[in-house]
């Protein structure tokens, strides 16, 4: 028997919580604010670490750092809540 995702074909609940509401119920709290503020001194520090000389001569170094650096970017991006956007 084929295995399902129990999402599929599922009407969606009226009241149902998705990614953009659950950050909108988080904005402006000052416990939320403390993540996004770890994620931001990580992704600086990540940052300075490009201008350690013995990451600058090892590529896989480089390479993961540039890993992390994405996943920080985009972690930040899609936690944010821009009050422009729809959160319904």
């Amino acid at each position: 028997m084929p295995s399902r995702s129990p999402r599929r074909g599922r009407e969606p609940r009226k009241n149902e919580m998705n990614l953009s509401k659950a950050i909108a119920h988080l904005h402006g709290r000052d416990d939320w604010n403390a993540v996004l503020d770890y994620l931001e001194k990580e992704r600086e520090s990540c940052l300075s670490d490009f201008q350690d000389p013995e990451r600058l001569e090892n590529p896989q170094a480089l390479a993961r750092l540039a890993g992390e650096i994405s996943a920080f970017d985009r972690a930040l991006r899609n936690l944010r809540y821009d009050e422009g956007t729809d959160a319904g």
